[in-house]
């Protein structure tokens, strides 16, 4: 003889193979042997064949896309679509488990689910709720449904993603850029779905800032305005940058780059900074060499000259380099750059014609061409200081006066009055020219300098000559950069 099991009871899984058996007198003289089948006398006239059927066991394993981690938090949910009760089924290492009528949901937990006891028929599973947040990073849920079919307790191989959006593997996949249900025949044969959620990708963000050097210790300081930076991406490669990668400036439209705007090209981007807007915030670069330069300073200040270069893997600055004598105006983390620029210092110091005597008493007068204002400019170690609109007026004191914030720009520096007698008692004639010269990015442009009047009266040494002879103007002298000796 031969018994055999054709379907199992729900919830149970059948006994497959056949079982072969032989009768002789009445009686079994000659039996297979089963793991789930026994034979058993119980009297002279009575044997019992029992065929013992396992309670069904469906594992829901939760991964992520490489099937390396298991991903506790996601919320899961399986349900009957004959509308058959899976009150009595069993949930095993899931947690917040709910069994109403045909519908069972749960929260993964370290270890994959296992379902005992889930009857016969086609259901549907489906991931539900929001992305999950781990340690290890956010993950996404699974858009599609999954259909499958249970049959004596066996999940049949007719497995179907009901979006038909490429969501059903047979293998895990880490390069995927979304996740998906992965069942092979392997895991058919071995009752077991995995759902495989993939990394939510979090944009990479990489912020560039200006700042004020007095302000580098503040972390609360406001982006300053006016300076014109540039990131250019060194390495082979074109179109590396694209308008999506801005965020909060404005393309640049025409001619005139103001703060606030950017322009774009295949390997470069340049901006203006804006204090209304903050940081130049630039979203997933490409991984690759990367330089960094300050083309301009804000008016008053003077710029980095250093060409900052660095290396972006990953999404992460690497290999920050910095020329040693600008490292205090440059500030790198894995994610930000930050420029400080210092205020512009420009020294006009009134001395005797030798060069070595401070002379108080004289007075001076700067002014800058155009309509910019000087008003905000500081002038420190200067009496009767007056300022209007484009105009600085002040009186020499026994130190040298020092500017900060003059905005680029032309000026003519001129002594008026008439001749004067200092606190020594000593006295002096004016210089009858004026003195013409550049500011650009805060400092003087040594090939500016000029006497308005051609007479003589610029020179680039001390003129320890007599007394009687005529005044004059002395810049670039003894390395004293930014600084008009009168």
């Amino acid at each position: 003889y031969e018994l055999v099991e054709n379907a199992a009871p729900d919830g149970y899984t059948r006994v497959t193979t056949a079982f072969k058996f032989t009768v002789t007198d009445g009686e079994i003289t000659q039996n297979d042997s089963l793991d789930n089948v026994t034979v058993s006398v119980e009297s002279a006239d009575s044997t019992v064949i029992a065929v013992e059927d396992d309670l069904s066991k469906i594992t829901v394993n939760k991964m992520d896309i490489a099937g390396e981690n298991e991903i506790a938090g996601a919320k899961l949910e399986i349900t009957s679509k004959d509308n058959i009760s899976l009150e009595n089924v069993i949930v095993d290492k899931g947690t917040d488990i709910t069994q109403s009528g045909s519908t069972i949901s749960w929260t993964s937990g370290s270890e994959a689910a296992v379902l005992s006891g889930l009857p016969d028929g086609d259901y549907v599973l489906k991931e539900t709720g929001d992305e999950i947040v781990t340690a290890d990073g956010t993950y996404e849920v699974i858009s599609s449904v999954l259909e499958f079919t249970v049959e004596n307790g066996i999940i049949k191989n007719n497995i179907r993603d009901l979006n038909t959006d490429g969501q059903l593997k047979d293998s895990f996949d880490a390069d995927a850029t979304e996740g998906f249900y992965k069942v092979s025949d392997e895991d058919v044969a071995n009752n077991t779905i995995y759902v495989c959620d993939a990394k939510k990708e979090v944009p990479k963000t990489i912020s560039i800032s200006k700042k004020d050097i007095a302000d580098k210790d503040n972390s609360a300081a406001g982006e300053l305005s006016g300076a014109h930076m540039c990131l250019e991406f060194v390495d082979e490669g074109e179109n590396v940058f694209t308008d999506s990668m801005v965020s909060g400036y404005v393309k640049n439209a025409d001619e005139h780059f103001v703060q606030g705007e950017y322009s774009i090209s295949s390997k470069v981007i340049t901006w203006i900074s804006s204090s209304d807007i903050g940081d130049m915030e630039l979203v997933n670069l490409p991984d690759g060499n990367y330089e960094l330069t300050e083309i301009a300073s804000p008016d008053g200040f003077t710029k980095v000259t250093t060409v900052f270069a660095f290396k972006l893997e990953n999404g992460v600055i690497t290999n920050p380099v910095a020329a040693e004598a600008e490292k205090d105006k440059i500030s790198a983390t894995e994610s930000s750059v930050t420029f400080f620029d210092d205020i512009s210092k420009v020294t006009i110091d009134k001395r005797d014609i030798t060069g070595e005597k401070e002379v108080d008493g004289a007075k001076l007068v700067l002014v800058i061409d155009g309509e910019k204002s000087l008003e905000n400019v500081v002038v420190e170690h200067g009496t009767d200081v007056t300022k209007s609109g484009n105009t600085i007026s002040w009186t020499s004191g026994s130190e040298a006066a020092v500017l900060s914030g003059l905005p680029d720009g032309e000026y003519t520096l001129t002594e008026t009055g008439d001749e004067f007698t200092a606190a020594d008692g000593q006295k002096y004639t004016i210089i009858e020219s004026s003195l013409t010269f550049t500011i650009e990015n805060g400092v003087i442009v040594a090939s500016s300098l000029a006497d308005d009047k051609d007479a003589g009266h610029l020179k680039d040494v001390f003129d320890k000559s007599d007394i009687g002879q005529d005044g004059y103007f002395a810049a670039n002298v003894e390395n004293n950069n930014n600084t008009i000796f009168v």
